[in-house]
């Protein structure tokens, strides 16, 4: 990104235009920061959160939030997920931390994954509908499978929950943990999950993905 302390043509004029500030991921113009410190820009949520697990070591309240308050309820600072994991036979929910975030008045949440799918090259995948041509989900919400993309190179395990879950009868094979995460409608915010009544679709979504 650049920055007057850069080599620039106006650095050192009066008549300097000021840098147009770009998203800290694509590097695309944006006006878009996070609000919460003030400092870095994105052009989108999905930017913001593939940037958040480095972004959030120095990411601090500016001055004007902290003066506000703390805005964060500790009892909704987790949410339930559902962990597929590799090396067992059967889903269970997890607790997943995320951060509440606010960007042009509007408030989302931003999960943190890694201590279940770990800090590599993450791949997301949504599920809107009970099956590939089924209902869509109740509510219109909508479920995200988050799972690690570098399996071919990191020696991932293959994922034995899933397979028994689909009695091998899964349309490619996944590796290392799987976790899925539901999402409102606009998929601005997390809501817990349930095994009873989500994990019929994520079998279906298993079986044909």
């Amino acid at each position: 990104m650049l920055s007057l302390s850069q080599s620039h043509p106006y650095a050192h004029t009066d008549m300097a235009p000021k840098p147009r500030p770009s998203c800290a991921v694509c590097e695309a113009p944006t006006t878009h920061r996070c609000l919460r410190c003030r400092s870095s820009y994105y052009c989108s949520k999905e930017h913001l959160e593939m940037d958040w697990s480095n972004h959030q070591r120095f990411c601090r309240k500016s001055p004007s939030e902290r003066a506000r308050g703390p805005r964060r309820n500790p009892n909704h600072l987790k949410v339930n997920a559902i962990l597929f994991p590799a090396l067992e036979f059967k889903p269970r929910l997890v607790r997943v931390e995320y951060d509440e975030m606010t960007q042009n008045g509007m408030v989302y949440h931003v999960p943190k994954p890694d201590h279940y799918i770990g800090q590599s090259w993450k791949g997301r995948s949504w599920i809107e509908s009970d099956g590939s041509r089924g209902p869509p989900l109740r509510g219109n919400l909508s479920i995200e499978v988050i799972y690690c993309r570098t399996f071919p190179f990191d020696g991932s395990l293959p994922n034995q929950t899933i397979d028994t879950l689909t009695c091998g009868e899964n349309a490619h094979r996944w590796y290392g943990n799987v976790l899925a995460l539901k999402h409102t409608p606009d998929r601005h915010k997390v809501v817990d999950i349930s095994l009873k009544e989500d994990l019929p679709a994520l079998v279906k979504f298993f079986t044909s993905y």
